[in-house]
């Protein structure tokens, strides 16, 4: 396969609703010389895009809770910061 940098390709696409509008999540993979796993989320005029790990199965489990708890892109960086305090070795 031959990619630039920065390609993504969408592993996973979901959609849902809240409050009777249309959201949309996908899990995608950023081709580069190291994976990164990242969400998008798409809700109203609102688009945001995060690194959920370098990791396939820490971005899968994330992608998992993520879109079955309905988060909306304006909590999205609040429920990030609480994967990462939960699971520091601090």
């Amino acid at each position: 396969m031959n990619s630039s940098m920065g390609e993504k390709i969408v592993i996973d696409e979901r959609t849902g609703s809240i409050c009777g509008k249309r959201i949309k999540y996908a899990l995608l993979m950023n081709v580069q010389e190291i994976r990164e796993y990242k969400i998008r989320i798409e809700f109203c005029d609102e688009i945001i895009e995060r690194t959920l790990s370098f990791y396939i199965d820490i971005a899968a489990k994330r992608y998992y809770l993520i879109t079955k708890n309905t988060v909306t892109p304006c909590t999205l960086d609040d429920v990030l910061s609480d994967f990462e305090i939960f699971t520091s070795d601090n």
